[in-house]
């Protein structure tokens, strides 16, 4: 059976109610007895009802929708003009009465033109908004698929990145790990190789020390069996041996015994030349031992003098260098000292003659306010006379006219005197900056020079005394 999809289901609701039948028109299906009366047949309508029955079975089935096929319509109940599908009633009409017949077919027809105008109309609405719903939701399934791409887009971006840093992440943490590997194993095989260094030299020393210790436990035993040897050697015995033997050979009467004699005294003998043989040899040996051993030791003091004769050579030129180069820096700093004590020199004299002109200037300007001063006075005193006696007044006229230049000319010598005074302060001071600098110089060169006679001193103790690497 067809199913209604979820978004037509309130326009079936709408349908449904729509179609549901009202009180009225069962209350108009319902058939009255008059109208049962009414319809009993007649003669004429019984022949006119089969060709009004086939009419209206022909326009119900020409105009029957597909909504009423697939079991949206019910039987027995009709609709309206409200756009429900019509319900057909046959009108079942007494033989004299034609014309309410024609009237009530007319009545039909018109209301089956006017509902399935309506109905039409709703179904193209239907179908427009169905078409509207389906192209909106088409629309949005494509924005929607669009923005489901996009993200989807973003999303694989950032999963690279994200994957992308991981792999340098965990490269960093690799590299890092092989670094520090490194570094461990470059230590780990540094100290390895100290060790094996180290234990070889200590098996180095221990070999030589065993070799030596054999050597002198050698030497001891050859010694200890020398000593033995001599010692067992008696010349008193061998001497009385030999007389024994030779009286013996004096004595016998046979060849046998002279013989037996004979050769006691030839082993003997032969006995005694070993042993001086190995003595000697032994002595030999001691002896070329102790000459080798003198030998290298002069080769070894050979090239210690040598290595000391190049260090001192070295260090002889080392030394004349650095002397050399203090001499020269010296020099430059005697020089500087002397220039910065010329300047200092000139500006103690520049000090001194701006001293005599500042003295000077002080004593002009006491003279030029004692001048001030008297003439001040003797205006008071002319005033004075001027207003006692009108006669003194006329006399004073041409000695005030002759004073007041003096009195006048004076503010104008008085400025360039005090611009000179400032000047000569200020110069004063600047002269004494200098001479401050200076001495700063002067003191800081004399310093210089006292650390650098203080350090040829002490090259000069270390050469001597031959420690020449400290130097180097």
């Amino acid at each position: 059976m067809y199913k209604v999809p979820q978004y037509f289901r309130p326009i079936e609701e709408e349908r449904r109610t729509s179609r549901s039948p009202s009180p009225q028109a069962h209350h108009r299906r319902s058939p009255s007895p008059q109208a049962h009366h009414r319809r009993s047949p007649s003669p004429q309508a019984h022949h006119r009802a089969p060709d009004t029955g086939r009419r209206m079975e022909e326009e119900r089935t020409s105009s029957r929708s597909p909504f009423t096929q697939d079991g949206y319509r019910s039987e027995g109940h009709s609709q309206g003009s409200n756009g429900s599908p019509p319900v057909y009633r046959r009108h079942l009409v007494p033989p004299d009465s034609s014309q309410a017949l024609q009237s009530s077919i007319k009545e039909d027809q018109g209301n089956i033109k006017v509902s399935s105008s309506s109905f039409d109309s709703k179904k193209q609405s239907l179908v427009l908004d169905k078409e509207k719903n389906i192209a909106f939701l088409l629309k949005e399934l494509d924005s929607l698929r669009e923005l489901n791409k996009k993200l989807q887009d973003k999303l694989a971006v950032r999963e690279k990145e994200l994957e992308s840093r991981l792999v340098d992440t965990e490269l960093m943490q690799t590299q890092l790990d092989a670094r520090a590997c490194e570094k461990a194993g470059a230590l780990v095989e540094e100290i390895y190789q100290a060790q094996r260094d180290r234990d070889q030299a200590v098996m180095a020393r221990l070999r030589l020390a065993n070799e030596e210790r054999d050597e002198a436990l050698l030497r001891a035993k050859r010694l200890q069996q020398a000593v033995a040897d001599l010692e067992n050697i008696n010349p008193e015995e061998s001497d009385a041996d030999l007389e024994e033997l030779l009286n013996r050979v004096n004595s016998a009467d046979s060849a046998l015994g002279i013989e037996r004699s004979g050769g006691v005294i030839v082993d003997r003998l032969q006995k005694v030349r070993e042993r001086r043989r190995k003595i000697t040899a032994e002595e030999m040996n001691a002896v070329i031992e102790e000459r080798e051993t003198a030998l290298a030791r002069c080769k070894r003091l050979e090239q210690d003098l040598l290595q000391a004769r190049e260090q001192s050579q070295t260090s002889a030129n080392n030394l004349r260098h650095l002397t050399a180069e203090n001499n020269q820096e010296r020099s430059r700093k005697e020089e500087d000292v002397e220039a910065v004590q010329r300047e200092r020199d000139r500006a103690l004299e520049h000090i001194q003659r701006l001293e005599e002109e500042i003295q000077t200037l002080r004593t002009y300007h006491s003279l030029h306010q004692a001048q001030c001063e008297l003439g001040a006075t003797s205006q008071t005193e002319q005033g004075a006379s001027y207003l006692s006696s009108p006669s003194q007044t006329l006399q004073t006229k041409p000695l005030q006219s002759k004073e007041a230049p003096s009195v006048l000319v004076s503010p104008p010598h008085q400025q360039p005197l005090l611009a000179q005074l400032q000047r000569m302060a200020s110069e004063h001071q600047n002269t004494q900056a200098q001479l401050q600098h200076s001495q700063e110089a002067a003191r800081e060169a004399n310093e210089k020079v006292q650390k650098l006679e203080r350090l040829v001193e002490v090259l000069r103790k270390k050469v001597g005394t031959g420690s020449v690497r400290t130097v180097i």
